[in-house]
């Protein structure tokens, strides 16, 4: 993954149940920071915002699906 940070673009972007979809690690942030504070804190959503920060400051990198993070 090239150092783009933040606004780095998923392979395959994550479609939502209400049809919008998830492009950027920035939309995948902020989609989670607009969960209730008791799901922001489950345990999968801060696997995946561990992933995602990874992946933002080009440490890691994220795999929809079936990899580090699924959203």
């Amino acid at each position: 993954m090239a150092a783009e940070g933040w606004s780095c673009r998923f392979d395959d972007p994550i479609p939502l149940p209400d049809g919008r979809q998830l492009v950027t690690l920035q939309d995948a942030a902020n989609y989670i920071m607009k969960l209730q504070k008791p799901e922001q804190n489950l345990e999968q959503w801060q696997t995946a915002i561990g992933c995602l920060i990874g992946a933002a400051e080009d440490r890691d990198f994220v795999m929809h699906a079936s990899g580090c993070c699924v959203l």
